[in-house]
């Protein structure tokens, strides 16, 4: 193999590489919106909220969100202002994140409370949806209903929570697809 040889096949290795590690980015980040709505999702279900859809889609323009793939959950709530129900779907998207992080445990799972200092740990429609004011921090009441989020979602609502984040991926995969 002379040197030219040699450097084309060094370069194209190195893209390989590249494009391996660009996968493993993406496939990260559809993971992490999966169970971002799929926290979302079901606590709302859990909360009684009817018409729960959820859904995830991959970005045109991954700066503007610095993630390859972003998500939605939409719900109905019958019950028409219920402040609890609306902190605990507000946050359980990004409590799912990190439970899935940290696979599940506390141990190893940041402090959501200094996650939840950062105005940056949650979207502008989470922030508003859980009804939290970054800036002042939260009620005793939110205290206990980021805290029950925790509880439901560690708990008896795992499960519930990988099948859903699961369904999200594997929709997104037929959807990206069709439209590509």
């Amino acid at each position: 193999m002379d040197m030219l040889e040699f450097s084309i096949h060094e370069a194209s290795a190195g893209l390989a590489t590249k494009s391996i590690n660009l996968k493993r980015i993406e496939a990260r980040d559809r993971r992490l919106a999966a169970i971002h709505e799929a926290g979302h999702h079901v606590i709302a279900r859990h909360r009684g909220m009817r018409e729960v859809d959820s859904w995830i889609e991959r970005v045109g323009d991954p700066t503007r969100y610095e993630t390859s793939w972003v998500g939605h959950c939409r719900w109905r709530n019958p019950t028409r202002g219920s402040r609890r129900s609306d902190t605990m779907i507000g946050v359980a998207g990004m409590i799912a994140e990190n439970l899935w992080k940290s696979r599940n445990d506390p141990g190893l799972m940041d402090s959501i409370y200094d996650l939840l200092d950062d105005p940056n740990c949650m979207s502008e429609s989470d922030w508003r949806n859980a009804g939290i004011d970054c800036d002042n921090g939260w009620t005793k009441t939110q205290h206990r209903q980021i805290e029950a989020v925790i509880d439901l979602l560690r708990g008896p609502l795992w499960s519930e929570l990988l099948r859903r984040a699961r369904k999200l991926i594997i929709e997104s995969r037929d959807s990206y697809v069709l439209g590509s």
